[in-house]
This record gives structure tokens, sequence and C-alpha cells, in this order.
């Protein structure tokens, strides 16, 4: 249980997003995690399915969070400034792109200082080096994945899985005429 955080607890913010509080939490390393459900009302859906949030990549989310409810303590999905970005791209990128810059500037004003690589905080280049989806204009991190597309990173992601497959090829034709 020590991995649980309530979310309510007093390093917490309530913030506004036009007229939808958003619930924030801190942990540790003073990213802020946002609330699955308020962003989902915030972009005015009751919900967000589980398809969605499955979506998301791993390290932008955050499941040990509870809070109160009638019935006692309940799970609550949240989600880093990447995993916000990732939800609104993913329900309705052109409808969702001043909450995603919301998000990102409500990260940097309580996060001032994240490592550059964090990927809580910035966009990256994922395992297979696949970048993420392109973001639309006006979510704040556009210029951010450009960055990432002429970055250092994926270029030897590119070459190692360009090389790699060139690698099977040669071999299934070694095999086949072995």
């Amino acid at each position: 249980m020590q991995n649980q955080t309530s979310a309510h607890d007093e390093h917490d913010h309530i913030l506004w997003f036009e007229k939808h509080p958003i619930r924030i939490v801190q942990r540790h390393d003073g990213v802020p995690y946002f609330a699955v459900p308020d962003l989902c009302a915030a972009m005015g859906r009751e919900t967000c399915s589980q398809r969605v949030l499955d979506t998301i990549p791993d390290h932008a989310k955050f499941a040990g969070c509870q809070e109160e409810a009638d019935s006692g303590l309940e799970p609550i999905s949240m989600l880093t400034p990447v995993g916000a970005w990732w939800l609104t791209h993913n329900l309705d990128a052109y409808r969702g792109q001043k909450l995603a810059a919301w998000t990102r500037r409500v990260a940097r004003d309580l996060c001032p200082n994240p490592a550059p690589d964090d990927p809580a905080m910035f966009l990256t280049v994922d395992a297979q080096g696949q970048l993420p989806p392109r973001p639309t204009k006006y979510t704040g991190r556009h210029t951010e994945w450009t960055d990432l597309r002429y970055s250092d990173a994926y270029l030897n992601s590119r070459i190692n899985s360009y090389v790699e497959s060139r690698r099977k090829l040669l071999e299934e034709a070694v095999a086949a005429h072995g």
C-alpha cells in the first residue's frame, strides 16, 4: 500500500480549466498528475473508456491513486502532462488542443525544472524507436515533436531499425539458399 496516493492529500491542487475543476497530485519527483475523470469532463465526456486509456503509454499514467467515495476508497487513474496530451489526442485531437496546452503550462508552473529527458514531461521515442503521433498545432507540443523528429535518439532508432531489418533479410536469404 505504500505506492498508493490519496487524491486528497496535502500536496494536491485543484485548478480550473475553463469551468472545470481538475484535480492534480504531485508525486515525489515533482511531476504533476492530472485526474482522468476531470480531464474527460473538461472535454465534455462523462467517462473515458478503458480502451482509450490503454492507448496511453505506461510511463504517462499512474493507477496507484485513490479517491474517497460513498463506498470507501476507489481507484482513480492519473496522467502525467504527456499522458494528458495522449488522452486529448486520442479522444479528439482538435477539440482537445486547448486542454493539452493548459496541462502543459500547469506542469511547467508546478515542476519548473524537470529533467530534460523526463518522459512524464516531454514526448519521447518509444521502445520500438517510433515517434508519438504528430500533435496538432495548438497543443504546445508541436515544436517539441518536431525537435524529437530530428533528434539523435530518433535518428539512431531509425538507423538501428534499418540495420536490423537488413540483417533479418540476409539471414533469411542465407537460410533459403543454405
